[in-house]
Parts: structure tokens; sequence; C-alpha cells
């Protein structure tokens, strides 16, 4: 079975930021990537590392002004169900309609909303 996963991320400061992002599949998955694609408007330099627990990680440095950044994949996977896990926690999901994160040092990012539409956070 064949599955596209993807985001997109537009960020807006008034300075350069450092960052990092962990938005690929896990390199040791039961699955195949078989497509991957970064766009990044403007250009800008991504450097991966593994992190402690396996995952890819990108750092970059988001440069002052607007940037969008974006990630989409194909990959195949077996189609057969994941093993259930009844001790798992249900978290409660909630959408307030901003689509906003805020980071613990103050900053904001914003989110395209599916119709393309930037949405502020308010």
């Amino acid at each position: 079975m064949l599955i596209r996963v993807g985001c997109e991320f537009c960020y807006e400061s008034a300075w350069a930021t450092p960052a990092v992002m962990q938005v690929e599949p896990r390199a040791d998955g039961d699955f195949r990537i078989l497509h991957e694609e970064w766009q990044l408007t403007p250009s800008l330099e991504l450097r991966a590392y593994r992190d402690m627990y396996g995952n890819t990680c990108r750092r970059m440095v988001i440069p002052a002004g607007e940037q969008v950044i974006s990630y989409d994949a194909t990959v195949q996977v077996s189609g057969l169900a994941d093993d259930v896990a009844p001790d798992a926690v249900q978290l409660q999901f909630t959408d307030d309609g901003s689509r906003c994160v805020r980071g613990g040092s103050g900053g904001v990012s914003r989110f395209r909303a599916p119709g393309g539409d930037i949405l502020p956070c308010a």
C-alpha cells in the first residue's frame, strides 16, 4: 500500500532563527520511502543528523523575513494494522481554529490552512 505524507510550515521572523525540525519517517520503520522532497522558499541550507532515539533531525537557520518549508514523501507500507496497546492514553484534541504553536521562548509559528490561507496567531 502506498501513502503520501508531508507538511508545510510558514514562518515569519524579524531576525534569523536557529531551528531543528523532525518531520521525516524514522529510517528503521517497517516501510520503504519511495520518494521524498524538500521545498524551501527561499532556498535554505539543511543539515541532517540522527538524535539519540534514531529520529532524523534537520538543523537550519531560518533567515529574517518569510520562509516556507515543505516536506513531501511517498511511502510503501504493508497495509497491516499496527499492534494495539490497550493501556495507551488517549489525548483529547480541540481545534480552536488558530493552528498556532507557541514556543517556550515566546516565539510563535503560523501554519498554512488546507485552503492555502495563512492563519494568524491571536
